[in-house]
């Protein structure tokens, strides 16, 4: 018979209460992990709801049947989460499970998780980089995950979220998209009830719950019933009602307010404070002094720790003993090889019990203990804790190196805001400390140039700007050229992207008249900055001229990522200057160079500069659209949701000015839904106005120009503001606005006035003829010198290039028509030219005008009613096929009033490789098992699920690719090339 003692303890461990319909959810989101891929849950509730004991609960019920079971806690250190915390106890659980099996994938991940667990780099191996690349490191992650999974489905549980830095949430979010048909449940508890309005984990869960394989449970406080459950586990008797009820009024239903209660109670611990902290601090009162100097110094070390940090922390104190003494009072839990509060509250409640003093001195035994031990004092997680120790210990010569080493191991995970943090803590002890330079190994400018860096990468731009603006009224003045002129080249770069644009040219112009003519890494990388300003303002000439000097002294100084950023500039003011032949082959060197340097947003880069050179000279032909579309193919594979967003928005804008509105349609829904901000947010809309106009979906358009108006307006540049105003103007002219189409026109061709980029001034000169022509057409007395000052516009354009030649060519061709009768051949070449730079729906627009110019023929030729009814075929299966509905409705009317029979077929599937079917990740499974002959049982066996799962599967998959049995289907999965490596539907999030 167990002794009281054990008894006792066993009544404190938590015990799950209730909760039948959160586990039976839990339950059904595990199996639609094994049968359909990843699914991730948010388990949210106020602190002490209930959460650990649901999660605890079912995770012993999964590991019944089977399954991994893989967990990691966030740590709160009251200032500062720490980078990754939670994700390395799960990788090092994940590959101890599963060594063995993961043994390729480790061996070919070595150096990328060994920036995450420093055991797995080789004692020759070098940290060259202060920064990883983010996307790589979550790809890496998410292969692990998924090589995993093929031996057994597991669960990923990541306790305390609300503790997570913002890297942990960005890697969780890219788990969601990325693992796809991995047999991974992501399961993440929250406390929210503590959380400030502006907490940014409310808005992340809001965001991340709109995806159709991210679940949500909300506990909620027990019910009468359920407290009395509770009550008698505890208590070892029924409670009598009237207790039940004063106890729920207390605590609203909360587990944990209950079980301390409860607790209490049952110790004859009645007369308790009304506060729980209070209450708390009463508890921890009655321990002996051991113990409650291992509760102070874990609760100073961040609420977990390890046995061997207690010992360093609480001297003179036999840890094991205590620890055992504390797990048995149900105020401490192992997790692993640590020891952490059972409730959170706990240790709010004990550091509000510690003196300044104290607290110092066991920051500094934390610190101490941190450096002691090899493994933790050299992850991210590790060098953050102990810089923030050293810091709360007010140890600054420690603090400085510490905070910077910390602060570069963070951003070498892609922890940038714990790395601007850490950053801007190490400023902070700079001053405190004699000869910092020599202390930490780097020149001041640099940590600050490093600091401003990350915080622009976390969306804090507007700290880096007053960063590096007080540095420059106070001690970078006195720093050299170069250097003082990178530090406002790159305070001019922020300024830009928060548009303040003034303020960014004069700091921009300050950063050139200090450089001079000096050579340096720091001058590659302000002459890069400049490049990418001007080409950026649509002026390469001025920025072909910076980034042939970037590229020239980044050849000899570095660094590489300077000299790669720079050709990539170069290459685009190349293509916009000379000859695409030209700018693609730079465009082609840097991309090759950044996949060797290993680079993959560099990658992507270049493969949107050489679109870009395409669309410049040649239109949006097949050949512009298929490199954004290999570049969006590379990104989804190599790089993060971020660069994969705007890869995605480049091709669905490359469709849209194509006149391919199918093919856009599903890629702007996607966009759209996307949560953005600032620039994407701005051109995802730009983008969707210009669809939404052309296909006469006025009342849409303007919502997207509305959304769009304040940030465009704010830029004044060609590009932005430009555009902005043309999309305006031709809105105006569907609408019957004339005159304020005439204004916004002339607003968008003075602000492009000099732009090297003609593809922006091309587009508004003739969204100019349309107007002026339509002016005329109503007779307007000013229409003539509107006429005359046009074409001399035209004349004076420049015509170099299959682009600009078929826009003039259109130009003109809309000018002729205003004084007399369309030229039918003129028009008919004219829309062969468009047709071969790709505008297809400028063609379909040239196509009308010639069938409208035959109906309005009176006693047709036979020749001219033979070309007549073959137009309007023509014309109706090229908007068929585009999706240009409102011109197949005109097509049809004018043959309805002909009396000709138009044959209409249905409009097409797109079948093309980027877009080849619409099956799901685990149908993609099924169908590649399919295509190998396998029956519906054995396909079963192999993906985890059952031959009824199976059958529901093939099913569908006969329905999308419109195949009658197994065979066609397997058939149509080698025709279709759907088994080779990289093919992806677009749509997919």
């Amino acid at each position: 018979m167990p002794s009281q003692g054990s008894k006792t303890g066993e009544r404190d461990q938590a015990r799950l209460v209730g909760r039948s319909d959160e586990l039976a959810l839990l339950r059904g989101y595990a199996d639609l992990s094994v049968e359909q891929g990843a699914q991730k849950v948010l388990i949210t509730g106020d602190a002490g709801i209930g959460k650990s004991s649901l999660t605890t609960s079912f995770m012993r019920q999964l590991a019944g049947e089977g399954w991994g079971i893989h967990v990691g806690h966030c740590i709160e250190y009251a200032d500062r989460p720490v980078p990754f915390g939670p994700i390395e106890h799960i990788l090092r659980s994940l590959l101890v499970d599963n060594l063995e099996h993961l043994d390729a994938t480790v061996d070919l991940f070595r150096a990328d998780l060994a920036t995450l667990l420093p055991e797995f780099r080789s004692d020759t191996e070098l940290v060259t980089s202060s920064v990883a690349d983010v996307d790589r490191l979550f790809g890496v992650i998410s292969s692990v995950l998924t090589e995993a999974s093929r031996r057994r489905p597991f669960i990923v549980l990541v306790e305390d979220i609300h503790w997570a830095d913002p890297a942990t949430r960005d890697l969780l979010t890219a788990l969601g998209h990325n693992l796809r048909s991995a047999r991974v449940l992501l399961v993440a508890t929250a406390r929210t009830g503590a959380l400030d309005r502006g907490h940014p984990l409310r808005t992340w869960m809001a965001e991340r719950r709109r995806f159709p394989n991210v679940h949500g449970i909300d506990l909620e406080g027990l019910t009468h019933e359920e407290l009395g459950a509770q009550a008698l586990h505890i208590l070892d008797e029924a409670p009598s009602d009237d207790f039940l009820d004063n106890l729920l009024q207390r605590t609203g239903g909360n587990a944990y307010f209950a079980h301390e209660l409860l607790t209490a109670h049952r110790n004859g611990v009645d007369a308790l404070p009304e506060s729980l902290t209070e209450f708390l601090t009463s508890r921890v009162e009655q321990r002996s002094d051991d113990e409650r100097s291992v509760l102070r110094a874990l609760a100073v070390a961040g609420g977990t720790a390890g046995h061997r940090m207690l010992e360093r922390m609480a001297e003179g104190v036999a840890v094991g003993p205590v620890l055992r003494s504390l797990f048995d009072a149900a105020l401490v839990v192992a997790s692993g090889t640590e020891y952490k509060f059972r409730h959170a509250l706990l240790r709010d409640a004990i550091l509000q019990d510690v003196l300044p003093f104290e607290a110092q001195e066991l920051h500094r035994l934390a610190a101490e203990a941190i450096s002691s031990d090899p493994k933790r004092g050299n992850t991210p997680s590790g060098l953050a804790s102990l810089a923030l120790h050293w810091h709360r210990a007010g140890v600054a010569e420690q603090t400085l190196p510490t905070a910077i080493q910390a602060a570069e191991a963070s951003a070498r995970v892609s922890a940038f805001e714990t790395a601007a943090e850490l950053a801007l803590q190490a400023i902070s002890a700079w001053e405190e400390v004699a000869e910092p330079e020599e202390l930490s190994g780097l020149r001041r400018d640099t940590l600050f140039l490093r600091a401003a860096d990350w915080l622009i990468l976390s969306n804090r731009g507007a700290e880096a700007v007053t960063l590096l603006s007080e540095a420059l009224d106070g001690w970078a003045r006195e720093l050299p050229g170069g250097r003082k002129a990178l530090i406002l080249a790159t305070a001019s770069a922020t300024l830009f992207r928060q548009a303040r644009t003034a303020e960014a040219i004069n700091f921009l112009g300050q950063a050139k008249q200090i450089l001079g003519d000096e050579e340096s890494p720091e001058a590659a990388e302000v002459h890069y900055i400049i490049a990418r300003q001007a080409i950026t303002d649509g002026l390469a000439g001025p920025a072909l001229v910076a980034a042939d000097l970037a590229v020239e002294m980044a050849t000899r100084y570095g660094p590489e990522p300077i000299l790669i950023g720079a050709m990539t500039v170069q290459a685009l003011a190349t293509g916009a200057l000379q000859t695409s032949a030209g700018g693609v082959a730079i465009a082609r060197e840097a991309r090759s160079r950044a996949l060797a340097a290993g680079y993959p947003s560099q990658v992507a880069a270049s493969y949107r500069v050489e679109m870009q050179i395409f669309t410049v000279q040649d239109g949006r032909t097949d050949e512009s659209i298929r490199s954004q579309i290999e570049g969006l193919q590379f990104a989804a594979e190599r790089c993060g949701p971020r660069i994969t967003e705007e890869m995605r928005h480049d091709l669905a804008l490359g469709y849209v000015e194509a006149g391919r509105f199918l093919e856009a349609k599903p890629l702007l829904d996607l966009l759209i839904k996307q949560p953005s901000q600032g620039l994407r947010e701005m051109m995802v809309h730009q983008t969707a106005a210009l669809n939404a106009i052309w296909l006469r979906e006025l009342d849409q358009a303007e919502v997207h120009l509305e959304r769009s108006a304040s940030l465009a307006e704010s830029y004044q540049s060609a590009q932005e503001t430009g555009l902005h105003a043309r999309l305006r103007a031709e809105l105006a002219r569907h609408s019957g606005a004339l005159d304020q189409a005439l204004d916004l026109i002339d607003r968008a061709l003075s602000l492009q006035e000099g732009n090297d980029n003609v593809s922006f001034t091309r587009e508004s000169m003739l969204e100019k003829v349309r107007i002026v022509k339509a002016l005329a057409n109503r007779g307007r007395a000013d229409a003539p010198s509107l006429l005359a000052d046009l074409q001399q516009s035209i004349d004076r354009f420049d015509h170099d290039g299959p682009a600009n030649l078929a826009m003039v060519s259109l130009m003109r061709l809309e000018l002729g028509s205003i004084e007399g009768p369309l030229d039918l051949e003129r028009a008919v070449a004219c829309a062969e030219q468009l047709r071969s730079c790709g505008w297809r729906y400028e063609e379909a627009l040239v196509r009308l005008m010639v069938i409208e110019q035959l109906q309005a023929t009176s006693r047709r030729p036979a020749e001219l009613e033979t070309r007549f009814e073959a137009d309007l075929e023509t014309l109706r299966g090229l908007a068929t096929v585009e999706g240009m509905d409102w011109i197949a409705a005109r097509v049809d009317q004018i043959a309805a009033g002909a009396h000709i029979g138009l044959h209409v077929e249905d409009r097409p599937k797109i079948v093309e490789k980027v877009l080849p079917h619409h099956l799901t990740e685990r149908e993609m499974e099924v169908l590649a098992q399919l295509a190998l002959g396998l029956t519906n049982k054995q396909i079963g066996e192999k993906l985890y699920v059952s031959s009824r799962t199976v059958s529901t599967h093939v099913s569908n998959i006969l329905a999308k690719l419109g195949v009658a049995n197994r065979a066609g289907a397997g058939a149509a999965y080698h025709r279709l090339a759907l088994d080779e490596p990289g093919v992806i539907d677009l749509r997919d999030p």
